[in-house]
């Protein structure tokens, strides 16, 4: 049996699962992120033994932050306070005296779409989180691609416009300075002069009929589609994948999102321009925790 974790800001969840990826049992405590290395190592600690078994062999951990597949250390995960480089791994590995893998979360969740959700089949994908940031992860010829120094995929930070806001990253007109939440809901508050907390609550009052909400939506799939080109243009993808919060509002952003992508996207033979939705939701993080345990970070 492997356990396997997916760290959040908020909420740490685990799982047992047998060698199939079967889930037995989940367990699910708060991450308490501003507490410091020691007390959310605790908490992570205490997720695990949530779902302990003696008859557990390894446990796989997907960890916000650039994250050392080969030694296990996490060096400044966002929104973690006075965590700078900690070696995760080993602090997990003498707790339960087995073996420890430490993977990006966002990585971690590619891993569990690609082997068990809508990447399934496929052997090039790119999967993006659409949430407060953007998250990005990149399958490549069947292996996940880490980069030279395991900070690969920050997909949410690519350029779409040269002197576009400014992003918490540093950098100016990165996609997640367009179309994350907290972008989104400031559009949105300022346009509908309301007080949106949600994404959600722009979504039902465009179901509504609101041409407003639905502008917004509209604009959010012109710049996702701007960003997802580039994407093709550079990876020549089998499909993309969206997971995350705002992507269950696809049917709102879809067809802006595809009608950018066809106007700018090079006419390949073969090429489909595929998009998909993640399926596995809230258990793709631990599935991909769980593929890199069982496969001992060989992934």
């Amino acid at each position: 049996m492997i356990v396997g974790v997916d760290v959040g800001g908020t909420f740490i969840k685990s799982a047992i699962l047998d060698e199939s990826g079967f889930i037995l049992k989940k367990g699910r405590v708060e991450t308490d992120a501003d507490g410091g290395p020691e007390r959310v190592i605790a908490n992570i600690v205490k997720s695990i033994e949530c779902v302990w078994s003696a008859e557990v062999k390894a446990i796989g951990i997907g960890m916000p932050g650039l994250v050392d597949m080969e030694t296990g250390i996490v060096r400044i995960p966002p929104n973690f306070k006075d965590w700078y480089e900690v070696n995760l791994a080993d602090a997990i590995r003498k707790k339960f005296i087995v073996d420890v893998y430490i993977g990006n979360d966002a990585n971690n969740y590619a891993l569990g779409e690609w082997r068990f959700g809508a990447g399934k089949g496929y052997k090039n994908l790119i999967v993006l989180t659409l949430g407060t940031g953007i998250g990005g992860a990149l399958i490549l010829d069947g292996k996940l691609y880490t980069g030279s120094r395991f900070a690969a995929g920050e997909l949410g930070h690519m350029s779409i416009e040269i002197e576009g806001p400014q992003c918490n990253c540093g950098n100016r007109g990165c996609l997640e300075s367009f179309v994350g939440t907290n972008y989104f809901l400031r559009r949105a508050n300022l346009l509908l002069k309301k007080d949106f907390k949600l994404v959600e609550e722009v979504y039902n009052l465009a179901l509504e009929g609101n041409v407003v909400a639905r502008e917004l939506f509209d604009e959010f799939g012109r710049y996702l589609g701007v960003a997802i080109t580039n994407y093709i243009h550079i990876f020549d993808p089998d499909v993309i994948i969206l997971g995350g919060g705002v992507s269950k509002s696809f049917d709102l952003f879809k067809k802006s999102m595809f009608d950018e992508i066809d106007k700018r996207v090079m006419k390949i033979p073969g090429r489909k321009n595929l998009v998909l939705t993640a399926t596995l939701e809230d258990d793709a993080g631990i599935l991909g925790s769980f593929y890199l345990a069982k496969n001992h970070g060989r992934v």
